[in-house]
């Protein structure tokens, strides 16, 4: 099955809040329905081939967007986002350039930037529809997600089931 979901983040910036949406969003899809980069590319895989054959396959780029996102500076103290060969950007311009629904998933309580931080060819995503998932709403708001995807890939969704909860006797 091809990975019709494609996670775009950066390591420096939201390694872990990716990491916990990956495995809330498993939930909900097949794991082989979802790419990101470690938990998909094999030992020994040329990770460039990898990405552009799942980028080519996928009908949902999640941008995982943290309070660092758009500042993280290379070596050169560059903003890595202003280098047309950082990864982060080459995946995202790409499926802009295809028309692949780009949803930025905004953590940390951050307020989506203004297209002025960015390079031309990244400023359509300033314009997409973009979810806040907050520690708070952590599940629901990651429920919502899940449905805007399965919207996406004509899918319908039924909510992962309620853990049971049993109630401990009062201590007095």
């Amino acid at each position: 099955m091809p990975s019709n979901i494609f996670i775009n983040y950066r390591k420096e910036d939201s390694r872990w809040n990716t990491q916990a949406l990956y495995n809330e969003l498993l939930k909900y899809f097949p794991k082989e329905s979802i790419f990101k980069d470690f938990n998909t590319i094999g030992l020994g895989e040329d990770y460039i081939e990898s990405i552009n054959k799942a980028l080519e396959q996928c009908d949902v780029l999640l941008v995982i967007i943290g309070k660092n996102w758009v500042d993280i500076k290379n070596q050169k103290g560059i903003a890595r986002l202003q280098d047309p060969n950082d990864l982060v950007r080459a995946e995202i311009a790409t499926a802009l350039k295809r028309n692949i629904k780009v949803i930025p998933v905004l953590f940390d309580n951050i307020e989506m930037f203004d297209e002025q931080d960015l390079p031309e060819d990244l400023r359509p995503i300033t314009r997409r529809q973009y979810i806040s998932v907050s520690d708070i709403k952590f599940d629901s708001d990651v429920h919502k997600l899940a449905e805007a995807i399965k919207g996406i890939l004509g899918k319908s969704i039924e909510p992962p089931p309620l853990e049971k909860h049993t109630r401990q006797p009062e201590h007095r």
